[in-house]
């Protein structure tokens, strides 16, 4: 009856999320025994990540959440900032308002956020700074490297195509994004010098039907075919699988990010959809277990790198 309860308590939390996504912002309440945020509970985590309409970043979530399941004296304030730098800096002042005992957050903008993040630390409360580096004094950085993802996808799309080499078709997200540059940086650098040569760019926005209707109506990224592409993200490379699939093409596939779920990249793996996976974990559960180290009075480390993997099945 107890595991029941909890499953209808999820599907609950669930529901209230899709409810209010549209709205740009939320607040969840972790539910223990049914407090209220601040109410009976020792502390208050406040967090605010960019747009939970991205997988990934639902995923950080979704990560968050469970982890914050493990620890009865905390609630959690969520906020989901749209993609908007005005909703964020407002979500950093409520948090202040509401005497959050920790903020976490994951910038829209980092340097547009960081005047507001040091004001937060000035009025001494922890900062823990998720995946994209602020100009702040952070008590704690958790990050992982998008050039390292970048330069591993690299090395193995040497492996996947051998001294033959091949033409590669490389589909970014936002090619000005810290992110993205990165991961291209990295992948150049692994592939100079080698008879692998990336004869196409297309800008996906992170999205699977972009990158699908894209290399449907663009002729000249078939012609002639790619021999492999390497997509910033496994969504992206979905789409990739897809049109080249309409086309009667089989092209190798790798993708970034091996998230759980339906239509996702684990599932694109297992399908055969996608040739490899570099590993993206999204620190949300590092950022909890650091949260609850500092409430505890635990020293943690200024910089936590989260470490990479390639998934091939």
């Amino acid at each position: 009856m107890k595991n029941l309860a909890k499953k209808y308590k999820f599907l609950i939390i669930f529901l209230v999320i899709i409810i209010l996504l549209g709205a740009g912002s939320f607040v969840f309440l972790k539910l223990d025994g049914n407090k209220s945020a601040g109410d009976g509970a020792q502390y208050v985590i406040g967090i605010s990540i960019p747009d939970l309409s991205d997988p990934w970043q639902f995923q950080m979530y979704k990560d968050i959440l469970e982890e914050a399941e493990k620890h009865s004296n905390v609630n959690i304030v969520f906020n989901d900032s749209a993609s908007s730098i005005n909703k964020q800096q407002q979500h950093i002042n409520n948090l202040i308002i509401q005497k959050a005992d920790i903020i976490i957050i994951m910038p829209v903008d980092p340097e547009a956020i960081a005047e507001k993040m040091q004001m937060v630390v000035k009025r001494d409360i922890p900062v823990i700074i998720m995946q994209r580096a602020v100009d702040c004094d952070y008590t704690s950085f958790i990050f992982t490297d998008n050039y390292k993802i970048g330069y591993a996808a690299g090395e193995h799309a040497k492996q996947l195509l051998g001294e033959n080499g091949g033409r590669i078709l490389e589909i970014q997200g936002d090619p000005y994004s810290y992110e993205s540059l990165q991961r291209k940086a990295g992948f150049n650098d692994a592939i100079k010098g080698t008879t692998l040569k990336r004869e196409y760019v297309l800008v996906g926005n992170w999205l699977r039907d972009v990158a699908y209707q894209r290399l449907l109506t663009e002729d000249h990224f078939f012609n002639p075919s790619p021999d492999l592409v390497f997509a910033h993200n496994d969504t992206m490379g979905i789409g990739a699988y897809m049109a080249a699939s309409e086309k009667g093409l089989r092209l190798k596939i790798i993708g970034v990010d091996s998230l759980p779920g339906r239509n996702l990249g684990l599932e694109a793996l297992q399908n055969g959809m996608l040739t490899a996976s570099i590993e993206n974990l999204t620190g949300g559960k590092e950022a909890i277990q650091t949260a609850m180290n500092i409430l505890n009075g635990i020293d943690v480390q200024k910089n936590q790198e989260i470490p990479i993997a390639i998934i091939t099945d």
